[in-house]
């Protein structure tokens, strides 16, 4: 995921997928996460259009209620993390469709960068 960092923003991409053939009840997503040290960040996600400042896909946004945190990764002593990601705005937007994924910049200084996720498995709940 490519990135650019704006102080209190957060910026979302659209996830492009299939949704599941049957409703989820739970999911999580496991890995790794690769970027320079000394940086931390959060995830977001939501399932609705995050906001109307976009550009070429990428929307830059405040915060907001309709966000949900999903995560965090903090690169303070090593440029390789592990990361998990979970919470219902998440699996709603897999079971919908219309997943968005923001990230913002915690602490550090960073212009641009690349996050790397690698070995990311789902783990999936089915509904009963």
């Amino acid at each position: 995921m490519k990135i650019s960092y704006q102080t209190n923003k957060i910026t979302f991409v659209k996830q492009g997928f299939e949704r599941p053939p049957v409703n989820l009840s739970r999911i999580e997503l496991e890995g790794n996460l690769t970027y320079k040290t000394g940086v931390s960040f959060s995830f977001y996600a939501t399932d609705t259009e995050p906001c109307s400042t976009q550009s070429n896909g990428v929307y830059l946004c405040d915060p907001g209620s309709s966000f949900e945190q999903i995560g965090t990764a903090s690169f303070q002593s090593s440029p390789t993390q592990a990361l998990r990601l979970s919470g219902n705005r998440l699996t709603s937007g897999i079971n919908s469709g219309n997943l968005w994924i923001g990230v913002k910049l915690e602490n550090g200084l960073a212009t641009a960068g690349t996050l790397q996720f690698r070995n990311m498995v789902a783990k999936v709940a089915l509904v009963p």
